[in-house]
Parts: structure tokens; sequence; C-alpha cells
């Protein structure tokens, strides 16, 4: 068995980290969209087409984009919605 290295050249992590970045962008932007009908005022929206997106992105994703489906609940929860929670709440709801 060969030990393959080639994932660790510079192009191949400088394609990770802007597809990366660009879902997280992307969640993001659906996240402030379907905050438009908040249920209630208690941050439930009736659609979520950011989970969508994010079931999407795990079929496609490599391990070292594993760090953006943690990194993208979390920056949606402490930035995007109203109710702010604490900093570990939002952490556990991230790992998630």
């Amino acid at each position: 068995m060969k030990l393959r290295l080639d994932y660790l050249s510079a192009d191949h992590v400088d394609r990770h980290v802007v597809t990366g970045v660009t879902f997280v962008v992307c969640y993001l932007l659906l996240e402030a969209v379907s905050l438009v009908g908040v249920y209630r005022n208690i941050g439930v929206t009736p659609w979520n087409p950011s989970a969508g997106l994010a079931v999407a992105f795990a079929y496609h994703a490599q391990p070292l984009q594993y760090p953006y489906f943690f990194l993208a609940p979390l920056l949606s929860l402490t930035l995007l919605y109203p109710a702010h929670l604490s900093w570990v709440l939002a952490l556990f709801t991230g790992l998630t």
C-alpha cells in the first residue's frame, strides 16, 4: 500500500480553503435569508436552506474541509440570531 501525500500540496490546500470559505459565506447568506420569517421571536425558522447546503457540501467534502462544518453554524449563531447565546452553547451547537 502506497501512502499518498499529494493532498497536502499547496495547490490542493488552497483549493480546499477557497471551497471551505465559499461554503461558510453561502451558509451565512442562506441563514440571513431564512431569518425573514422567524417564528414567535424565538429564532426558529420554518425552512432551513443552509442545512441542505451543508448536506450537499458534506457529500463532496474532503478531510481538510471538515472544520468548516463547525465554523459555519458557530458563526451564524453568534452573528445572525437575535437571541444572544452564551459562547459555550454556541460552541456546542456548532459541534452538532
